[in-house]
C-alpha cells in the first residue's frame, strides 16, 4: 500500500536546488532512507540539485552521503564569517564580434 516515507526539511534556492541542513542526531539507516525518499520526491518535483550541510558531529553520515551523491568539502580559514557562496551564482564568459 502507500508508504509514508519521511523526507528532509529543505530550503529551495534561487536555482531550483534544495538546501538540507542536518541539525539533529540521526542514525545511518534513517539517513539513507530519508535521503533516497527526498531525492525521489525532489526529482519528481523537477528540482535540479541538493546541497547537504553536515557539521562535524555528524561525520558518521559522510560515507552514506557520498555513496548516494558525491562529497564536496569546504573549510573557511580566517576567523571571520565565511563568504563562500552556497552555490554558483555567476558565470563568466567571453565573446568577440569582428
Amino acid at each position: 500500500m502507500g508508504e509514508n516515507r519521511q523526507v528532509f526539511e529543505a530550503d529551495e534556492d534561487a536555482y531550483g536546488g534544495m538546501n538540507v541542513h542536518i541539525k539533529d542526531s540521526i542514525d545511518s539507516i534513517k539517513f539513507i532512507a530519508m535521503l533516497r525518499a527526498s531525492i525521489t520526491q525532489w526529482t519528481n518535483q523537477g528540482k535540479k540539485g541538493v546541497w547537504i550541510k553536515l557539521h562535524i558531529e555528524y561525520y558518521h553520515l559522510v560515507n552514506d552521503a557520498v555513496k548516494a551523491t558525491y562529497c564536496m568539502l569546504v573549510y573557511w580559514i580566517p576567523q571571520t564569517p565565511h563568504t563562500i557562496p552556497s552555490n554558483a551564482s555567476h558565470r563568466v564568459d567571453t565573446g568577440a564580434l569582428v
